[in-house]
């Protein structure tokens, strides 16, 4: 079974992922709200399901990275094959000058 990079908690065991923040391209980003599983894009997809096709997490929930299914906050396309640049896990965010 697959496991999330991040986290290292089981696809399709865990709730969410707890890493909560991309960096892409110097600019941190929350992944949890309109990019949480059952959010946005993926309502009228997967409206009648209780946990993500791809990852397993509740809806509601953040994605596990690597999950195809996640949305990058940037750009709005998929995260994991987006042309935005240098995109990194957080799991804090990080301080802004």
């Amino acid at each position: 079974m697959a496991r999330c990079e991040q986290c290292l908690q089981q696809f399709h065991q865990a709730d969410a992922c707890t890493w909560q923040h991309v960096e892409i391209e110097g600019q941190v980003y929350g992944r949890e709200g309109t990019y949480a599983f059952g959010k946005r894009f993926e309502q009228a997809v997967n409206a009648d399901k209780d946990r993500c096709d791809d990852c397993g997490v509740l809806a509601g929930s953040v994605h596990h990275f690597g999950c195809t299914l996640e949305r990058c906050p940037r750009c709005g396309e998929a995260l994991a094959t987006c042309a935005c640049d240098e995109v990194y896990p957080r799991y804090e965010e990080k301080k802004q000058a």
